[in-house]
Formats: C-alpha cells, sequence, structure tokens
C-alpha cells in the first residue's frame, strides 16, 4: 500500500534513528559548550555590522562575505541578539546536511544501506570536523555546499539526457 513502510524498512529507520539521533545530541553539546574562539568575532561581528552598515565602506572584512551576509540577514529577519548561539547552530545544521548528504551519495553509488548509513557517521565522528564545527564559521557551510554541488554533478549525469541545469547548479555551488 502507499504510505505503508514494509517491516524491513521500518527496521532500517529504526537503526538510523539509534544511531543519528545520540549522534546529533553529542554534536549539540560540544558545539554549543565550546570555548570562544578568536576566528568568530570575525564572522559574527561583521554579520552584526552589516545589518546597518556597509561592507567594505564603513568596515573592513578580508574575505568574501558569504556567511556574514547570510547571518546578518538572519540576524536582521529574526530580530536575535544571540549571534554566538545561532552561528554554532547554523555551523551544527550545515554540519548535518552534510552528512545527509554523504548518505545520499553513498546510497546512489553503492545501493547499500549499511555504508550509506554507516559513512555519514564517519564524517560526524571525525574530530577535525568536530573541531571546526565548534566554531561559527564558514568550513562546514562550505563542506555542505561542496558535497550539494558533488551531488548535483552526479544526478546530472546519471539521468539521461543529462541534465544542463543540474550541472549550472553543481557549479554554483561548488
Amino acid at each position: 500500500m502507499i504510505g505503508k513502510k514494509s517491516g524491513p524498512m521500518k527496521v532500517k529507520i529504526a537503526i538510523a534513528a539509534i544511531i543519528y539521533i545520540p549522534i546529533t545530541f553529542l554534536l549539540f553539546i560540544f558545539v554549543m559548550n565550546a570555548p570562544l574562539n578568536p576566528n568568530e568575532h570575525m564572522y559574527l561581528a561583521s554579520s552584526a555590522l552589516i545589518q546597518n552598515f556597509r561592507l567594505y565602506r564603513d568596515f573592513a572584512f578580508i574575505q568574501t562575505p558569504l556567511l556574514p551576509l547570510l547571518y546578518g540577514l538572519f540576524f536582521k529577519v529574526s530580530g536575535t541578539t544571540h549571534y554566538l548561539f545561532f552561528g554554532r547552530l547554523f555551523s551544527l545544521l550545515f554540519l548535518l546536511a552534510a552528512g545527509v548528504l554523504i548518505y545520499g551519495i553513498a546510497y546512489n553509488f553503492s545501493r547499500d544501506f549499511w555504508a550509506s548509513v554507516l559513512l555519514p557517521a564517519l564524517m560526524l565522528l571525525n574530530e577535525m570536523v568536530v573541531e571546526a564545527t565548534k566554531e561559527a564559521s564558514n568550513y562546514t557551510m562550505a563542506i555542505a555546499l561542496s558535497l550539494a554541488g558533488f551531488y548535483l554533478f552526479i544526478g546530472a549525469l546519471s539521468k539521461h539526457p543529462i541534465r544542463p541545469a543540474w550541472m549550472i547548479g553543481s557549479g554554483f555551488l561548488l
């Protein structure tokens, strides 16, 4: 029947939930309880300033301002002043999105449940990735956007005829 999950599918979803709910909870604790990183002031202060001032004319920023523009828009629309909390929450959400994309890529290539479910866990528990996520910066956004671009690229090539719009989207994300 449409809408009903088969028995083995329910078991697979339960296994994935048993794996990823504790991982997500632990990542949230690690990210939110990390000490303030000196690098975070650059992204968060410029995100707060960009709400009322013009970038480069009123204040300097030494990188491409994608993250301050994104954070600044969110801060302005939401009216929040919890800059560090939401900056780190965005980093965590980008990391989780990267995990979902790794699942999709792994499943696309292998069609194997275990490989597809366990491969993102390896990335999410990698010490280098967790350390980068503890900082409200652009590291995890770059990981997620790169994986999204790769996912679109392999999706464009796996369809017949090749989907040029997906290729353009892939290039835009990369």
